[in-house]
Parts: structure tokens; C-alpha cells; sequence
């Protein structure tokens, strides 16, 4: 007998896939829902995408990083039908620091005591978002499962209740985990970065290998205002000057 296909909702951490996957590789230009497509399987029935993520801050980085990433938040409304982006807060925290002396010596900004002043950007209410998204979406009955796609492990508790038997549900709901990792790794690799305390929790777990994310790239101009930046075409990118980002 045929199973019928399981109504989904995925939730992705965005911060946690960039730098955990994607952030020295030239595969930024992330079609969302061509990802989520292949990663989940055919039983599952996709009804909504939520893309967590935060707007940086140029503050901290340098070579146009605010400006690519709003390329790319913009590409993601414009082309991924199924994809929700929810926005948290991203902070720039003046916090002093203390230096060894060797490094201090040979630092201009150091003040007494070996103490710098510094810019820390402080990525804020993803977790608290995603937990509370998931938690409600289960509560209101809207799907059969839940994948999340992050490793971190703060989401360990939300994995947990969505396991739970709502009283106003008649069966417990699935749990799909995908955790993001070093591209260049093998697949035995993969594996061993998968947290524990996550996969506790959920009916199945993968890991996002290079070849998926190889195959689910938006095209390089998805509207006339909308391009991959230039810079997104090299792995290392922060070393790529480009006016226009």
C-alpha cells in the first residue's frame, strides 16, 4: 500500500547552515526549496519553508557582506514559493577584550592592562523563534512533520516537545533532523558531527552533502534586479573586491 506523503514543515537556522556548510564554498546561491526537495524524500508533502536569519550589520563586515546577504534574502522571496523568511536581531555589542602582551605590544588600540575595545556582532532570537514556530505549527495540528535543519543544539528541547501527544492531536508528530556540515567531509565524516542530543530526538537524521547542495543553486539572475553577487562565484570571497559586492 502506498503511504500517503506526510504534510512538512522545515525550519532552517540560517546562520548555522552558512557557516557550518556554506561559507568557504562558491554554493551560496542557495535555491531553499530545491534543497529541501531532495533532502526530505517523496513521502514527505511540503507545505511550508521557514528561513530563520538575521540582516548583519556592515560594522563588521567588511567587503559588502550586508549587501550580498540582502541579494540573497531578496532572491529567496522572489523565487521559493513555499519560503517564509523570519528575521531576528543581529546586534553590534562594544565589549573590551584582554590581549596576551605579545599581541598587545604590537597593537595600536590597546589600553592599560592589555584591554582592546571592540565591535562583537551578536546574532539574537533565532532559537527562540524556531522553537516557538515549530511548537505552535505542531499545536495547531498544521503538519505531520517537522524537519529542522541546524546542528545546534539549544534546539534540543523543541525537538523534544514536538514529540510530544498534543491532547488535541490524535498521533505524535515526526521528526526529521538535517544537520549542516563541512561539505568537504565524507559521508563517515558527516556522520560523527551529528550532535547526539539532537538525534535522540528525531524518527530520522542526514547530513547535506556537497553534490545535493551542487544541484540546488538558483540560477545565476533571477530577476533583472537580482543577481548572484560576483564575489559569491569564488569559495574564498572575502577576499574578492567588488564595488558593486
Amino acid at each position: 500500500m502506498q503511504k500517503i506523503p506526510l504534510r512538512t514543515y522545515i525550519y532552517i537556522d540560517g546562520f548555522n547552515l552558512y557557516y557550518r556548510s556554506l561559507k568557504d564554498t562558491s554554493l551560496k546561491w542557495l535555491d531553499i526549496e530545491a534543497l529541501c526537495h531532495q533532502l526530505v524524500g517523496v513521502n514527505a508533502d511540503i507545505k511550508a519553508i521557514k528561513y530563520f536569519t538575521a540582516r548583519i550589520k556592515a560594522q563588521t563586515n567588511s567587503n559588502g557582506a550586508a549587501d550580498r546577504q540582502y541579494c540573497y534574502i531578496e532572491a529567496i522571496k522572489f523565487s521559493n514559493a513555499l519560503c517564509e523568511v523570519i528575521e531576528g536581531e543581529y546586534y553590534i555589542r562594544k565589549k573590551k577584550r584582554k590581549l596576551r602582551r605579545s599581541i598587545c605590544d604590537k597593537e595600536p588600540s590597546c589600553v592599560q592592562d592589555n584591554i582592546v575595545n571592540t565591535l562583537e556582532p551578536e546574532e539574537k532570537q533565532t532559537d527562540v523563534n524556531i522553537a516557538a514556530h515549530m511548537i505552535e505549527d505542531a499545536w495547531l495540528d498544521r503538519y505531520d512533520q517537522a524537519v529542522l535543519i541546524s546542528s545546534d543544539t539549544d534546539m534540543m528541547t523543541a525537538l523534544k516537545f514536538v514529540g510530544t501527544n498534543y491532547p488535541n492531536i490524535r498521533e505524535n508528530k515526526k521528526v526529521g533532523l538535517i544537520c549542516p556540515t563541512d561539505l568537504r567531509l565524507n559521508a563517515k565524516e558527516r556522520a560523527l558531527k551529528i550532535p547526539k542530543s539532537l538525534a535522540k530526538y528525531a524518527d530520522w537524521v542526514k547530513t547535506i552533502n556537497k553534490e545535493v547542495v551542487e544541484l540546488s543553486q538558483l540560477p545565476d539572475a533571477v530577476a533583472d534586479n537580482i543577481n548572484k553577487p560576483p564575489a559569491w562565484f569564488y569559495a574564498n570571497h572575502n577576499n574578492y573586491i567588488d564595488s558593486e559586492t
